[in-house]
């Protein structure tokens, strides 16, 4: 993987929004230890539980903006078309990663039972769906229902394996704090990346994001060898 050259003004940016997300990590393991460290209770239990959730989830989504910024330009990938596979068992990891960093609910609609051969390797897939959720859990509340529904599209052509996520809650347009966000660098930087890994990003409605992936051999069979 080529090395990223960020302009200062970008990689100080980038600093800051790590720091900051990092930073409120330290702070709600902190917050943990404290109730664990109080008098033993079921309420102070809860509460370091759901402490520890909310650090591991921070933690989660910054690994994954980390992840995306390290990308190459789309000049410099050159990525066999198809040469990757999502198995059934990877679409379960794909869930429970959402789940643990930012409590959202997942769904298969009709997805095949074998392999599906994409341009997109699981890992990549899986961050830009954990900053794409977070945002969204960002602007619409902790306590507002999150869900994303994975299903198989036929139109427009080729075949694509389409992720929706989908927040119940009013959320907002933006903030002023909104660039900070290490996930919403990573997103801006992956998007240029996406075409030439067969994938695209849609944040054009407030509330939802769609994240389409081509699938090669269509109707998500595999390859045949040698192809």
């Amino acid at each position: 993987m080529n090395p990223i050259e960020l302009p200062a003004a970008d990689a100080r940016e980038l600093a800051a929004a790590a720091a900051h997300s990092l930073n409120n990590v330290i702070a709600v393991l902190y917050a943990a230890a404290s109730h664990l460290e109080s008098a033993p209770n079921p309420r102070s239990l809860e509460r370091a539980t759901r402490a520890l959730g909310d650090a591991s989830g921070s933690a989660l989504c910054l690994s994954a903006a980390l992840s995306l910024l390290a990308l190459p330009s789309a000049a410099s990938l050159h990525v066999p078309a198809g040469a990757q596979e999502l198995h059934p068992e990877d679409m379960d990891r794909l869930a429970e990663a959402l789940q643990t960093a930012t409590y959202a609910s997942s769904a298969c609609q009709d997805l095949p039972k074998t392999a599906m051969h994409t341009t997109l390797d699981r890992d990549t897939l899986q961050s830009l769906l954990l900053c794409a959720a977070a945002l969204l859990r960002r602007a619409a509340g902790r306590d507002a229902v999150l869900h994303c529904t994975a299903r198989l599209t036929r139109a427009p052509a080729p075949e694509q394996l389409e992720f929706e996520l989908r927040c119940d809650a009013a959320t907002s347009a933006g903030s002023s704090r909104s660039s900070r966000d290490p996930c919403e660098l990573a997103l801006v930087h992956a998007l240029p990346v996406l075409p030439v890994l067969g994938a695209q990003l849609d944040r054009s409605q407030p509330g939802r994001v769609l994240l389409r992936v081509d699938i090669a051999g269509g109707m998500g069979r595999a390859v045949p060898s040698g192809q």
